[in-house]
């Protein structure tokens, strides 16, 4: 059975101080090492992963000036209703000052029907007032036929009856004076009625000039909500370009941030290295966990050195010279709320140290770290 023994973080970036001061002389001494493949891999993987980076942080630039773009041409937009609406608003003032006009003139049109109809009802009256004074202006006529026949007749009365040939001169002419000013009051009526037809038709003329104005202020209400729908249809279409891009560059900066968070965990992790080391024939392990509450296993049996960190170390008893021996080692760990466990078996001599990243791949390098 192997025994574990703990060290200090000052021992431990002592031990890697050492490691990395020796790599040098240890190349220089030793028979040539194998090319660092998995170094190799590393500087590769972290080189595409900046191109990635530099690539997805062009997306975002682009993405930002689209959106700049589509926020512009929304502030056109709305320029543009905005300008609409007081058209709008400046039709509809018109619209109802037409309106009103008309209902004026509608007014007057109703007070002049009014005047015309009073004006005929007193042109009926005084045509029979007339008619009843040409009447008695018949009879009259007939009485001084009448009279001037009795005259004719009684000429020798003509000296008797002179009083009474005077009172009907008197009465006739009287009768004939009514006439007259019945035929001038009706004179009177017809030059007013004929005043009443011309304004009625000005009325009329004005009233369809009015109906014209209306119909083409109504058109041009018509042609301004057409063109206020045509602005909103706009305004709403630049709000859902706004919208894709917004969740297009929602998700570009998910790309970068993922990328970012990669690349970080690439740069923190160690590359699977194995070198020889005098330690007194024991074997050195320097394992990198993905987080500090995972539970690291040697052999079955938890090792509680170095919880809560991502680093942990630990050292084998002592070993034969020139024998192979192998250790199996297991990480559990709790990943986006599902339990992940992580085995790998290392095979190893004295006098060696290993330092290996134990944990799920990323999904970017799960390709190049799933055959290491």
């Amino acid at each position: 059975m192997l025994r574990s023994f703990s060290f200090s973080a000052t021992t431990l970036a002592a031990a890697c101080c050492l490691i990395l001061t020796s790599l040098p002389g240890a190349a220089q001494t030793a028979a040539p090492q194998p090319p660092q493949a998995p170094l190799q891999r590393a500087l590769q993987e972290l080189e595409r992963l900046r191109l990635e980076l530099q690539t997805a942080h062009n997306q975002f630039t682009e993405a930002r000036q689209a959106l700049a773009k589509t926020q512009a041409e929304l502030a056109v937009a709305r320029k543009e209703l905005l300008q609409s609406k007081e058209a709008s608003a400046r039709s509809q003032a018109e619209f109802t000052q037409a309106s009103k006009l008309l209902a004026e003139t509608a007014a007057a049109r109703a007070d002049a029907l009014k005047k015309l109809n009073e004006a005929n009802r007193e042109l009926t009256k005084t045509r029979e007032i007339a008619a009843a004074s040409h009447a008695e202006a018949v009879a009259s006529r007939q009485q001084v036929v009448t009279v001037q026949a009795q005259l004719a007749i009684a000429q020798k009365a003509l000296v008797e009856n002179v009083a009474e040939r005077a009172a009907l001169q008197k009465e006739l002419l009287s009768a004939r004076t009514q006439q007259q000013a019945a035929e001038a009051k009706t004179q009177k009526l017809g030059k007013e009625l004929a005043g009443m037809g011309a304004s009625l038709i000005a009325a009329e003329k004005t009233l369809a000039e009015v109906t014209i104005v209306r119909e083409a202020l109504l058109k041009t209400l018509a042609a301004e909500k057409n063109k206020n729908m045509a602005a909103e249809k706009s305004l709403e279409a630049a709000a859902s370009r706004l919208t894709e891009m917004q969740a297009r560059l929602k998700i570009a900066e998910n790309m970068m941030v993922s990328v970012q968070k990669n690349g970080e965990a690439s740069k923190r992790r160690l590359s699977d290295v194995s070198q020889l080391r005098a330690l007194e024939g024991r074997g050195r392990f320097i394992i990198e966990v993905p987080t500090p509450d995972a539970k690291l296993y040697v052999d079955g049996s938890l090792l509680d050195t170095g919880e809560g960190k991502v680093m942990r170390e630990f050292v084998t008893a002592k070993l034969q010279p020139g024998k192979r021996y192998t250790l199996n080692l297991k990480v559990e760990m709790m990943q986006e709320g599902r339990p992940i466990t992580v085995t790998r078996q290392i095979t190893f001599e004295g006098d060696t140290e290993h330092r290996l990243y134990l944990g799920p791949p990323s999904s970017a390098s799960r390709s190049d770290d799933s055959g290491n």
